[in-house]
């Protein structure tokens, strides 16, 4: 499986950093006893939305990301590192602000963090990665992956973000979070802490589209002070991709 993309060099880190996940991914699965015998990772990715929809049916939005485990956690956590890298233009923007970064960077609502942890390896070692999601099989796969690394400049926290001072990131990724939410404003605040002075943030929150994308979302955003905060306090560096809402 590859994406083609208009910047060859992102292109083909993205296939190559994919295809390792994909790797490791199944060796987890198969390890937690999740890997049904003669299935792939991507056969277990094709299965997700059919399942992701038939767990929402049964569950409140605050469970919904926590039920992931067994059946439906391998298939999610198989799509998600899948997934994460067919987003070429939030990796060329990672190239293009961040290349050679040495700071510190948080990973908000970070999945499988495939995307952020291979950019950071590959291109900023010296820079410190925190990641920060719900506690399901997708943290605990991340956390595996810490785990059989000697790399100590990535951490997990946990989402209330206590263990990072505030004003001490250089670098925030909130991509694909807020949309979920039933209060993003309340969440961007306690991010927006956490961003030193001249941070850099990388937002995208497309309101609406997905069944899981929360009507109280985007009217949270604007009633509540998240829209406002964005204006009064950051200025537009670039568009990770001209269309959609916040990107």
């Amino acid at each position: 499986m590859a994406y083609r993309c208009r910047w060859p060099r992102v292109s083909l880190w993205l296939d190559r950093s994919r295809r390792e996940v994909i790797v490791e991914a199944g060796n987890f699965l198969t390890q937690e006893g999740l890997m049904p015998s003669g299935r792939s990772v991507a056969e277990l990715a094709r299965v997700w939305p059919r399942l992701s929809r038939a767990l929402w049916a049964r569950t409140t939005p605050e469970t919904f990301y926590r039920s992931w485990d067994g059946e439906a956690g391998a298939s999610n956590l198989a799509a998600s590192a899948v997934g994460q890298f067919s987003r070429p233009y939030v990796a060329a923007g990672f190239f293009r602000h961040l290349r050679g970064f040495q700071g510190r960077i948080l990973d908000y609502g970070c999945g499988t963090a495939t995307l952020s942890m291979a950019w950071r390896r590959d291109f900023a070692p010296d820079a410190v990665l925190y990641l920060a999601d719900v506690d399901n099989l997708a943290r605990r796969f991340v956390q595996w992956r810490l785990d059989r690394s000697v790399d100590r400049h990535v951490d997990m926290v946990t989402l209330d973000l206590e263990g990072i001072p505030d004003c001490s990131l250089d670098v925030v990724f909130c991509l694909d979070v807020l949309e979920h939410l039933k209060n993003p404003s309340e969440v961007f605040f306690a991010v927006d802490r956490k961003l030193k002075n001249g941070g850099l943030l990388f937002l995208q929150a497309p309101w609406g589209g997905g069944f899981e994308h929360l009507d109280e979302a985007p009217v949270d955003w604007e009633k509540r002070g998240g829209a406002a905060r964005l204006v009064s306090g950051y200025r537009l560096q670039s568009r990770l991709k001209p269309w959609g809402d916040l990107s």
